[in-house]
């Protein structure tokens, strides 16, 4: 049997497309090259964030204290972010065009309000969706890149061969 691949789409939410909280820039291209790449892979899945509103990350959360700012949180520093991606708000829905109905699983990331939730890994079934699919290798797309996409990376390169194709 030849190895399964998976594409895992991170963050493809209307908040991190332009005009979107998070300030990126992401156009629609985004969207038709994901859209384009998704017959080639066994699997397709879709990760998303999902975060409450009081989320650790938010610099609304802490008084006086603005996005950008990285902040000393018990044992860990934390970066501050501006809201986006709320829990069932507009700005956490998938962006328009995406064929969401070409995923064969989603999986919510950054729904604990005191952890980061960068990685896909975190808090979620993903690591077992892979190997009861039996994939060996991951290609990775999305959404933060420095944040998001290099942790979710780091922690699947234990078990999976990976692959980081694009995003911002």
């Amino acid at each position: 049997m030849p190895d399964k691949t998976a594409l895992i789409l991170i963050n493809f939410q209307i908040d991190f497309f332009a005009g979107g909280a998070t300030g990126l820039d992401a156009g629609p291209e985004l969207i038709t090259k994901a859209n384009t790449l998704m017959p080639q892979y066994d699997r397709v899945i879709g990760v998303r964030d999902w975060h409450p509103a009081d989320h650790v990350s938010f610099a609304a959360s802490h008084l006086w204290r603005r996005p950008g700012q990285v902040m000393r949180i018990g044992e860990r520093e934390q970066l501050l972010w501006q809201m986006h991606c709320v829990q069932d708000s507009f700005g956490a829905e998938w962006a328009p065009g995406l064929q969401i109905e070409r995923f064969d699983a989603v999986f919510n990331k950054g729904t604990n309000p005191a952890t980061d939730g960068y990685s896909a890994f975190e808090g979620t079934e993903l690591a077992a969706y892979l190997h009861a699919e039996e994939i060996a290798a991951i290609d990775l797309m999305g959404f933060t890149l420095q944040h998001d996409v290099r942790y979710t990376a780091q922690d699947a390169a234990e078990n999976w061969a990976v692959k980081i194709l694009d995003g911002l």
